[in-house]
């Protein structure tokens, strides 16, 4: 995790993402976040979108991305672009 992470980013990243994909079961993330498994929580997200066939806007992906990196989730959990970003 950097230096400069702030958990709270977490929270609001998934109100974001919750806004534009409402079914995607936020309150099991938020518990995670709340038990300090902050990573797990992400790692799910990652499964969720993907199976979810969700669509973020691309600024929201690239900013899930960055969260991933910050908190050292491993890359091989990442939702690749084609398949949970929109293109508006």
């Amino acid at each position: 995790m950097s230096d400069d992470w702030n958990p709270e980013d977490l929270d609001s990243l998934l109100d974001a993402i919750e806004a534009v994909a409402p079914k995607l079961g936020m309150e099991s993330l938020r518990e995670l976040v709340h038990a300090g498994e902050d990573v797990i929580a992400l790692e799910v997200l990652c499964d969720n979108l993907y199976e979810s066939g969700s669509r973020l806007p691309p600024a929201l992906f690239s900013r899930f991305i960055a969260t991933c990196k910050a908190n050292g989730v491993d890359e091989c959990h990442w939702p690749d672009p084609k398949d949970v970003r929109s293109s508006k």
